[in-house]
């Protein structure tokens, strides 16, 4: 069952997004990030809160592996927006990693020293989505004992039993490009077929400017 209240009380408009998907901002980078004295440049940036959940960076390799290396020890690293999106940013001022594991590339930017890198939250991540579900809860298993055996056997005081712990709440990212109302239908169908091909049940829910699908 999936239930939505996102802009209006229809999901039509919300999956229109195109592809590819841009790790950039046509008008630009949206903002720096500095950390021991380096700095980087920020191509496009989605976060749930203060946690990151894509990343996209430029600069000198080793600028941007100091920077990934104070998010990943959990550190916070501060964010500034560029000068023309100071008004328009509503985001966090300090970036901080997910409890979960991030997936990194890195390529050589052509005729410059220069790399852009790119993380992303692993549940933002089709293929990881398909191969690594959530855990689910387990199943208690039936007694194997015979019916006559446990009518002749007293019964013994057991144990208080403890609480089943609720399914955790598993937020997978669904990511748009910025001037665009949603993401593209084929993005949401990506981490639905996952949902379904894993036994999943699923649902929906608006997060900031994206939405995210919790699966348990």
């Amino acid at each position: 069952m999936i239930s939505t209240t996102i802009r209006g009380s229809s999901t039509t408009g919300l999956l229109d997004g195109t592809l590819p998907l841009r790790p950039f901002h046509p008008d630009g980078f949206v903002g720096t990030m500095q950390a021991d004295g380096q700095q980087v440049r920020v191509a496009a940036l989605a976060c749930d809160e203060t946690r990151v959940v894509a990343l996209s960076l430029v600069g000198f390799d080793t600028s941007i592996g100091v920077v990934f290396s104070r998010l990943w020890s959990s550190t916070a690293v501060p964010f500034m927006p560029a000068s023309d999106w100071q008004e328009e940013w509503r985001g966090p001022e300090q970036l901080q990693r997910s409890g979960e594991r991030y997936k990194q590339c890195v390529a050589h930017l052509e005729g410059t020293r220069e790399v852009h890198a790119l993380a992303l939250v692993r549940t933002a991540h089709l293929t990881e989505g398909i191969l690594h579900p959530p855990d689910l809860p387990e199943m208690q298993k039936p007694s194997d004992a015979p019916e006559q055996e446990q009518e002749k056997t007293p019964p013994r005081p057991q144990p208080a039993a403890k609480q089943a712990k609720p399914p955790v709440w598993l937020p997978r990212y669904v990511l748009g490009n910025w001037d665009e109302s949603g993401p593209n239908r084929q993005s949401f169908l990506g981490h639905l077929y996952g949902a379904i091909r894993n036994g999943l049940w699923f649902g929906l829910r608006h997060c900031g400017n994206g939405v995210s699908i919790a699966a348990s």
